[in-house]
């Protein structure tokens, strides 16, 4: 149990508020993400925000490129994530094993408006698509008219389950899906 001194505890408040101010979406995605969203209301007593709002994530008839190795998961593990979010599958393609990354041809996605995200787990650096960038991930990142770019994993590019529903979670965040 955490134990702190009475007089610390408004230094810790201002702390901790701050924090919240600067990284906000990606808490509340976070603990979207972790269905701990709802627990997390109820202990800071602010569970009349979540009935304000009236819909939950789906994507805008836009699709979504999820891209790199799984880490376990199938496809139809990250499809029904998806739908547990609210989140149509059907508008999700999935490229799973880490080689499709070097022979995808990511200009197919710049300035193609069926596209609202790319959420990326590991792939190869090395691509066809890279062009003088790093990596074809650097290069989305920094041309103009790409689809929002998500690198999903919190320590280097990871795609799980749950790193996949942080993604999801995110994009409703920057309200890019909802």
């Amino acid at each position: 149990m955490l134990v702190v001194q009475v007089e610390d505890l408004t230094r810790l408040a201002d702390k901790v508020a701050n924090e919240f101010l600067d990284n906000s979406e990606s808490i509340i995605a976070d603990l979207y993400a972790r269905g701990k969203l709802e627990e997390f209301l109820d202990l800071v007593k602010m569970r009349r925000l979540a009935n304000e709002i009236t819909s939950s994530p789906s994507i805008k008839a836009k699709k979504i490129v999820v891209v790199g190795q799984s880490s376990g998961a199938s496809e139809r593990d990250y499809r029904l994530a998806a739908e547990s979010m609210g989140v149509d599958p059907n508008t999700i393609e999935f490229y799973l094993n880490y080689e499709d990354g070097k022979k995808m041809r990511f200009e197919k996605y710049k300035g193609n408006k069926d596209y609202c995200a790319i959420l990326v787990g590991p792939i190869p650096h090395s691509s066809k698509s890279k062009g003088d960038y790093p990596s074809a991930v650097a290069m989305m990142e920094h041309e103009e008219g790409y689809p929002r770019v998500i690198k999903l994993g919190k320590n280097g590019l990871k795609l799980t389950t749950q790193s996949f529903m942080c993604g999801l979670a995110q994009l409703a965040a920057e309200r890019i899906i909802g």
